[in-house]
């Protein structure tokens, strides 16, 4: 069952939903499980992205722990600098248990206390049984997010970095938590 949308949450080709920040933020925060896998090249960044978790290294997380308290200190790439390109997959809904509502209610609460919020992107379908399971690159995410939004600078990148055997551990992730 698809989970409910809510007010300006807009679709971004077939492979990611954008919520736009409360506050009319430059940022935008990428919430999703996320790995190295093989073949994963690098690209050239068009904004500044900024990693929470450190190359090779796996972060334990949840969406309200994005929004409210993770520090993007695992890295920062300069618009124009060379940066890894990850896969990423869906990570709102399962394991967590949080939807859009809620992420939603979640932006309205930080824009409240602490008067900034980021916009959220999150990669969108995640169904073994229809065969809508996606990985996403980061370099897609940053350029499907700058053609929707070019005064956004800077992806908040809330993913794993670790190297990851094959985009079965990285589905089976999104899906089972595991």
């Amino acid at each position: 069952m698809a989970m409910q949308t809510v007010a300006g949450q807009v679709e971004l080709g077939d492979k990611l939903w954008f919520i736009p920040s409360p506050a009319g933020s430059k940022e935008c925060l990428v919430i999703a499980h996320g790995g190295k896998l093989h073949g994963d090249g690098t690209f050239t960044a068009q904004m500044t992205i900024k990693f929470a978790a450190k190359a090779t290294k796996s972060l334990m997380t949840s969406s309200a722990h994005a929004l409210y308290g993770e520090s993007f200190k695992g890295e920062e790439v300069k618009s124009g600098g060379t940066c890894l390109d990850y896969s990423l997959a869906k990570f709102v809904g399962h394991p967590e248990k949080m939807d859009y509502v809620g992420l939603a209610n979640m932006m309205k609460n930080r824009h409240g206390s602490k008067g900034n919020c980021p916009n959220l992107v999150t990669i969108r379908n995640r169904s073994f049984i229809t065969g809508n399971s996606k990985l996403v690159k980061l370099s897609e995410v940053q350029s499907l997010v700058k053609g929707h939004d070019s005064s956004i600078d800077t992806l908040l990148v809330n993913a794993c970095r670790g190297e990851n055997d094959s985009w079965v551990s990285m589905i089976k992730a999104s899906v089972f938590g595991v």
